[in-house]
């Protein structure tokens, strides 16, 4: 039964299928509500009132609390570079699979909205620090 729920060229599921499926997202969403809550120091209601599908842009969200600062990818690694106490610049390493637009531009084919992995669905690739 559990196999063929996801099976993306099935074109309708039965009503136990589907209260399994609701069953899912109720639980992730009520995750999601929870660690909102928690994560942002705001009460549940407040989340609530916020978690009902929209998408924010990062002024918005900013604005709403829901993040604490606005920037761009190396806005977040030289963040995380300080919070960690590492001196200087930090060294990215990445492993996993690089588009080929990613291998001829580097960096600027990782960044921003038009970066490979947006656009042509590139694989997904571990970092860390050094």
């Amino acid at each position: 039964m559990f196999g063929s729920v996801a099976k993306p060229i099935k074109t309708s599921i039965s009503e136990e299928e589907r209260q399994i499926i609701q069953e899912m997202i109720d639980d992730v969403y009520s995750q999601f509500v929870l660690a909102v809550a928690e994560g942002r120091q705001m009460n549940e209601s407040e989340v609530l009132e916020l978690a009902d599908g929209r998408i924010f842009t990062g002024k918005q969200a900013k604005e709403l609390g829901l993040v604490d600062e606005l920037g761009n990818f190396q806005d977040a690694i030289d963040l995380a570079a300080e919070l960690a106490g590492i001196e200087g610049k930090p060294k990215m390493v990445e492993y996993g699979k690089k588009s080929p637009f990613e291998s001829f531009f580097g960096l600027f084919g990782r960044t921003g909205p038009w970066n490979s992995r947006n656009v042509f669905g590139g694989g997904k690739a571990a970092s860390r620090f050094e």
